[in-house]
């Protein structure tokens, strides 16, 4: 959902597929749900035909500029419409269905459709990729004239380093490049939005293994980046993105901490505290921080999914948010929501140790929440203050040897009541002493029987057989 402010009206006629503007004084703010972006609509792409007649100069060019015209088809209807001569991102109605569409903007080989991301260094867009036919993010960075070549080349090495990763866990960089004097990365786009929106829109709070399971996926590609050096220097829930199949990546290994080394300064560390909530003691301290840094901006993001703030929301100016944590420990997660379990409240009050050398290392992290999660999944010791009723959607409760079926395919309440290690009625009646054994005796009884009943039968017939 974006908002944009036209300067004219428009009224649009329709003449033989061709779009045509009719001018009105006044402003029109212009509100659409966008077509390929939120989940009903996800998939609608709005496909772009180029000829050999409308390259540069030919009919339907942009006379002020070498770009191509602009000639797309409505995804309802698939009729052809030409959009040269409308505003970028304004939103038109199909002359013939009706059907809301938003006007790209060609840059370089790629068609930007809509805003999804803003910050103080660069935009990112939801883009068409025409080669490939695939939607895709572009993270544009903001020039202007204070900045340099040099900055230029930080920034597209943030496309170099994540591509070196290359792990389920991070966000695909597909290339980068420089095109109208504005260097660009190219990346996979995730459609289901960043933890931080999912958070905001969500009105209760997360299910507690959901987040668990999160920060296991994205703790596994940071210990990937960790193996070639790297260090994130941003990790907050509004940098880790997830899929239109609900997989967590961690995105964006900004360029924050490179402007700060370029500063050298402690002073000038404060212009990248962009997170404030998230960052570690010791860049607030010194402006520098290792690995252990982005383990404690984990841990403060695990603590904000889990609680729904953030540590030491209560301090309302920045400087003393930053540095309150150089001397105070944050609050124990459960003191916010108490059905936290002690293990997961240890966890994260342990990553966000002040002193970066107590912090856990990425493979202890992932060892304790498989642990964490592999217990609760079975229903072992859950706690009784967990709604497992309230979970979101979660993989189906599987152990080493696979799938439990008879969870999986009883009713909801009874395999809710399973996976939290509640009891149902029948479950009761089974696990009773005085009916065990009344069973066993049961068992014996009838056995007894059924041999005495077949001797019997055997000895009549051997008798019979002898006389």
């Amino acid at each position: 959902m974006i908002q944009r402010k036209s300067e004219k009206k428009m009224d649009i006629m329709e003449n033989n597929g061709q779009l045509q503007l009719e001018e009105n004084t006044g402003t029109e703010e212009l509100e659409q749900s966008l077509p390929g972006f939120d989940k009903t609509q996800y998939g609608k792409k709005i496909p772009v035909e180029i000829g050999e007649d409308d390259q540069a100069g030919g009919e339907g060019a942009n006379e002020t500029d070498n770009t191509p015209a602009l000639k797309i088809f409505c995804y309802n209807c698939n009729r052809k419409l030409d959009v040269s001569s409308f505003p970028a991102f304004s939103v038109v109605e199909c002359p013939f269905c009706q059907t809301s569409l938003i006007v790209p903007r060609w840059f370089d080989s790629y068609l930007l459709e809509e805003i999804v991301g803003e910050g103080g260094m660069a935009t990112v867009y939801r883009a068409l990729d025409l080669a490939l036919d695939r939607e895709v993010a572009i993270k544009i960075m903001a020039v202007s004239e204070e900045t340099d070549a040099d900055f230029h080349t930080l920034f597209l090495e943030e496309a170099r380093t994540a591509a070196t990763i290359n792990h389920q866990a991070v966000v695909a960089v597909y290339t980068c490049a420089v095109a109208e004097g504005k260097p660009y990365i190219v990346m996979e786009f995730m459609g289901g939005g960043s933890l931080e929106k999912i958070l905001e829109e969500k009105k209760e709070p997360l299910d507690i293994l959901q987040v668990c399971q999160w920060m296991q996926d994205i703790a596994d590609g940071l210990d990937r980046a960790a193996k070639y050096g790297i260090i994130h220097h941003d990790i907050k829930p509004a940098n880790i993105m997830m899929n239109m199949d609900g997989q967590v990546k961690i995105g964006d290994f900004g360029i924050a901490q490179r402007r700060v080394d370029q500063a050298g300064t402690a002073a000038g560390a404060e212009n990248s505290w962009g997170s404030p909530f998230y960052v570690s003691p010791e860049k607030a301290r010194d402006g520098v921080e290792s690995f252990p840094g982005d383990i404690y901006s984990l841990g403060a993001a695990f603590y904000h999914l889990l609680t729904g703030e953030p540590p030491f929301h209560g301090y309302g100016d920045i400087e003393e948010l930053v540095y309150v944590r150089i001397e105070k420990d944050p609050p124990p997660p459960s003191s916010l929501r108490k059905e936290i379990p002690p293990e997961v409240d240890k966890l994260v009050l342990d990553m966000m140790q002040r002193e970066p050398e107590k912090r856990p290392s990425y493979p202890q992290i992932i060892a304790q929440l498989s642990s964490i999660i592999k217990k609760y999944r079975s229903g072992i010791n859950m706690p009784e203050a967990i709604p497992a009723a309230k979970a979101m959607a979660l993989p189906p409760v599987a152990n080493e040897t696979g799938f439990f079926p008879a969870i999986k395919d009883m009713p909801a309440e009874e395999g809710a009541a399973k996976i939290a290690g509640t009891a149902t009625a029948e479950d009761k009646k089974l696990k009773s002493p005085g009916n065990t054994a009344l069973l066993i005796a049961g068992c014996v009884a009838g056995a007894m029987i059924v041999f005495i009943v077949l001797f019997i039968v055997f000895r009549a017939v051997f008798s019979s057989m002898k006389g």
